[in-house]
This record gives structure tokens, C-alpha cells and sequence, in this order.
């Protein structure tokens, strides 16, 4: 995306072609790689709300910064916006409000209702770290945590000793 960005070209189908690939590997990037997709998208104009507000909220938890001025608008938008989340978006923002201790009930409630969605979708490292972000928080969730234990019982076998403990 470098590349794209430094020749001035900016195609938005190409940048929502990678965005969509981008958003089922982006649990593998590193913090460089994360920093730089969100500039390249920045640098080109591309709006991609999910991308920025996970990699935003997830970004203030790797440094430990906490700014209701920041976090609530954030958690705004990602209520308004819950249906552009994938599995990765939900864990990491609710794992990084958890982490700063921004509680956000609403966010919460709202992203519930997304992951039983797209609970068939998660991997064991996204189940962990949102149960350990509603449990973190002490945000309850009877239905989450139902389909929860439900998905975690058909698949034990997919889960390491990490995401168990």
C-alpha cells in the first residue's frame, strides 16, 4: 500500500479490495504494519471506520493512555457503526476498553449483539479476549456468554492452553 500511496494513486475499489482482505489477517500484523495501514488509508482519503476505530482503541491500550475526550467519541461510533465489525475489530476493542478501563455500557451492549452474530466466525484468541474483556469490566452478558460456552464446547479442541487459562 506504500507503493500505491507514494505513485499518488488512490483507487478506492483497490483500497476497499485490500481493506476486505487486510480485515481477516489483521490479528497477524504487528504494530508497524498496523500503523502504516492506517496512514496509508489516511495519506489516500479513505475513510474505513472500522479500521481506525479498532486499530485506534487497540493503539491507546498498547500505551496505556485512557482520554474519555478520545475513547467516547470512538465508542460512538463504533455503536453507530457495529455492523462494519468482523471478529478481530470486536475482540481488539472491547480487549483495549477493557485494558484502559473505559467503560462504555453501551458499546458494550451494542457489540454483544455483533459477536453472537458472528460468533461462528471467531477464533479461540477473539473468544478469549472478549470474554476476558467483559469479564475485565464486570459487564454482564448472559447471551454472549451463552452462545459463548456453547461455540467453546463444539470446538475445545481448537483452543490452547493460553486461551483456555
Amino acid at each position: 500500500m506504500w507503493a500505491y500511496v507514494k505513485a499518488g494513486h488512490s483507487s478506492l475499489n483497490l483500497f476497499d479490495a485490500i481493506l476486505h482482505e487486510a480485515m481477516k489477517i489483521l490479528d497477524t500484523f504487528n504494530s508497524q504494519a498496523r500503523v502504516n495501514t492506517v496512514w496509508a488509508y489516511a495519506a489516500v482519503g479513505h475513510s474505513s471506520p472500522k479500521l481506525f476505530i479498532a486499530n485506534t482503541v487497540w493503539a491507546c491500550a498498547i500505551v496505556d493512555y485512557s482520554s474519555s475526550k478520545l475513547l467516547d467519541p470512538i465508542s460512538h461510533k463504533a455503536i453507530e457503526k457495529p455492523g462494519d465489525f468482523n471478529p478481530w475489530n470486536i475482540a481488539n476493542t472491547v480487549w483495549a476498553c477493557a485494558t484502559v478501563d473505559h467503560l462504555s455500557p453501551k458499546l458494550f451492549d451494542s457489540i454483544s449483539r455483533k459477536a453472537i452474530e458472528k460468533l461462528g466466525d471467531f477464533n479461540p484468541q477473539n473468544v478469549t479476549n472478549t470474554v476476558w474483556a467483559y469479564a475485565t469490566v464486570r459487564h454482564l452478558s448472559p447471551k454472549l456468554f451463552d452462545a459463548i460456552l456453547h461455540k467453546a464446547t463444539r470446538k475445545l479442541d481448537e483452543f490452547d492452553s493460553q486461551a483456555i487459562g
